[in-house]
């Protein structure tokens, strides 16, 4: 499994996992240079979780375009459930992996009821422990990913224009006066 850690502005967690990162690299081309590890031996399975390690990439802050790039090549995403990074994963048809536990914010408890109903996202008690059938409840989010539409920008701007009709009353064939505005302002927009 490759993994891509997008660290965003926490450079204090990117130079601890690029660290470990060229550790684990060191770690696997001097195993590699002295010949195969046999199963019986114990440093084998140094040598395995090195091997992951060294398959890994630690991301600072990155543009957008390399973002995409990742989100391209990923088989799921795993993160907090902000509406971005959720909503962007599921324009890219990624599966988005998030913990629903008592860390999760109010403000993020919609994104969380979005990926369930929707069918676009796991959600997990604990992401230290989210179970050995990970992959399998990813997979099952590929049919609705694949039938996602993301219409978002369309659906604000109707409301937009819903709420300027609603609580914008017409002075005039070409003006209109915010209702609320005081009779100042409006005699101001008529001039």
């Amino acid at each position: 499994l490759d993994l891509v850690v997008l660290c965003g502005k926490n450079s204090a967690l990117k130079d601890r996992l690029s660290g470990a990162i060229s550790a684990a690299k060191e770690v696997v081309a001097a195993v590699d240079a002295s010949g195969p590890v046999p199963d019986s031996d114990p440093r084998r399975v140094d040598h395995e979780r090195a091997r992951s390690w060294a398959r890994m990439v630690a991301e600072g802050f990155i543009p957008a375009e390399r973002v995409v790039h990742h989100l391209a090549g990923a088989s799921c995403v795993i993160g907090k459930p902000g509406p971005g990074t959720a909503s962007e994963a599921a324009l890219m048809g990624v599966p988005f992996v998030t913990e629903a536990g008592a860390s999760v914010m109010p403000q993020e408890v919609c994104v969380l009821d979005w990926l369930r109903e929707e069918g676009l996202g796991v959600t997990v008690p604990d992401l230290e422990n989210c179970g050995e059938d990970l992959l399998v409840q990813v997979e099952t989010c590929r049919p609705a990913l694949a039938k996602h539409r993301n219409r978002a920008v369309f659906q604000v701007a109707a409301e937009v224009e819903e709420f300027l009709k609603r609580d914008v009353v017409a002075a005039g064939d070409d003006q209109a006066v915010p209702v609320g505005a005081s009779a100042e302002d409006a005699e101001r927009v008529q001039r």
